[in-house]
């Protein structure tokens, strides 16, 4: 069983119930069969599909945004992104998240796949875009997300704030 991806689904669900819903998400309970074959319970929150956004200069560098997340209690370092409004497409959504958190325009856009980012309790996708080309904007401060710093860096800089600065 070693290395092998399961095709079919182990769990069985008997039942499930929304027990909260907000403007953000939903939370559903849900009795279940464990793939051991004991009786469980799981509980899944929906807050829809997402898409984390890496754009990417002309010359190789990356726009991070940082800014307080009260969630963790601490400062984030993260690339741009947020969810999907209404029928938008990915690469609307895309677009209009860079305008709105960065400030910034791409000449090219490119879906590289997706995430399953917390996968443990969420069904949420994450898209992941990658921003080409990407240019400041003049004139489009909205930041309705209380982003409060841009960066751009090298990749190996990047690279190096992976679990160290990047989440600090």
């Amino acid at each position: 069983n070693e290395g092998k991806m399961m095709l079919e689904n182990p769990w069985i669900t008997l039942s499930q119930k929304v027990v909260y819903q907000s403007l953000f998400l939903t939370l559903r309970e849900c009795d279940v069969v464990r793939p051991d074959g004991k009786p469980g319970s799981y509980n899944i929150i929906t807050s829809g599909r997402s898409n984390v956004i890496i754009p990417l200069t002309d010359n190789g560098l990356f726009y991070i945004i940082g800014q307080w997340r009260y969630p963790t209690g601490r400062y984030s370092w993260e690339f741009p992104g947020g969810r999907t409004e209404g029928e938008e497409s990915l690469i609307e959504t895309g677009k209009r998240e860079l305008l709105e958190e960065v400030s910034l325009v791409a000449k090219s856009w490119r879906n590289i796949g997706y995430l399953d980012l917390l996968s443990g309790d969420h069904d949420d996708i994450f898209d992941v875009l990658v921003a080409e080309g990407v240019e400041h904007k003049e004139g489009n401060e909205t930041n309705l997300d209380c982003i409060d710093q841009t960066r751009i860096v090298a990749l190996e800089e990047l690279l190096g704030m992976i679990g160290n600065d990047m989440k600090s």
